[in-house]
């Protein structure tokens, strides 16, 4: 299905000199989880912010844009984050959101073009299962702190930051975290004793240390989710990162 997108309309007369007239592209957008998806234009900045309503799953448009080298962006999924600039980024204790994306340099020196935008998923859920002996109450509050606090529109890279989630776990109960694409191995799960959180200290666990040994790639155009096991054992507190190369499990207890 063709749609026009009248918002973005730079117009030439055929009687003039075609030389500077915009160039027509016919846009195909292919993934993502919602009806609409966030359409940006970059030259030097921003020079174009629109929405594009989708009508399936595969839809085409047809846009025209000046002539040069612009950074074409869709973006859906946004929710609690915030643009500034280029930076797609989400406050200190709020979650990342479900951010697909897609983007590309074009060259629109000619007359017309044919562009394919299949979106990817720049974030991985962290599920949690938690276990305690004898179906007691979790002993800790449980954080997950890394330096990436979202992404950048016009590259998808990282955007580094603060990034910090808290909450105390309820047993058998469902968890998860959204996190965005990270950067390193800086990632950390921290459990703090909930019989008084300012007067012990903070166990730490290296998350991104094991997940980078466990084969899990942050490089990835679509991110896998992370599958977590904490048990709370008198001895401390064993957490499992599953192996996504072998399938197995890597366990340690802190």
């Amino acid at each position: 299905m063709l749609l026009a997108l009248s918002a973005v309309l730079f117009s030439c007369s055929v009687k003039e000199d075609r030389t500077d007239c915009p160039c027509d592209v016919e846009l195909k957008v292919i993934g993502g989880q919602e009806a609409h998806s966030l359409l940006m234009i970059w030259d030097s900045s921003l020079t174009v912010r629109d929405t594009l309503w989708r009508r399936d799953s595969i839809s085409s448009f047809f846009i025209r844009i000046p002539k040069g080298f612009p950074v074409l962006t869709l973006c859906d999924g946004q929710r609690e984050t915030q643009t500034r600039g280029s930076s797609l980024t989400v406050s200190n204790g709020h979650q990342m959101d479900e951010i697909y994306a897609w983007t590309g340099r074009l060259d629109t020196r000619c007359e017309a073009i044919s562009v394919t935008a299949r979106l990817h998923k720049q974030f991985s859920y962290i599920h949690l299962n938690v276990r305690v002996q004898n179906g007691e109450a979790s002993p800790y509050l449980v954080r997950l702190k890394s330096d990436v606090c979202g992404l950048d529109l016009t590259t998808l890279q990282p955007v580094e930051g603060p990034f910090e989630v808290s909450f105390l776990p309820v047993i058998g109960s469902y968890h998860r975290i959204c996190v965005p694409r990270q950067t390193d191995t800086r990632m950390m799960l921290e459990f703090q004793p909930r019989e008084s959180f300012e007067s012990y200290e903070a166990f730490s666990f290296p998350l991104g240390e094991y997940l980078d040994k466990s084969g899990f790639d942050w490089t990835a155009e679509d991110l896998d989710d992370i599958y977590l096991e904490i048990d709370y054992a008198r001895a401390g507190v064993s957490v499992s990162v599953a192996d996504w190369q072998e399938g197995d499990s890597i366990s340690i207890t802190i």
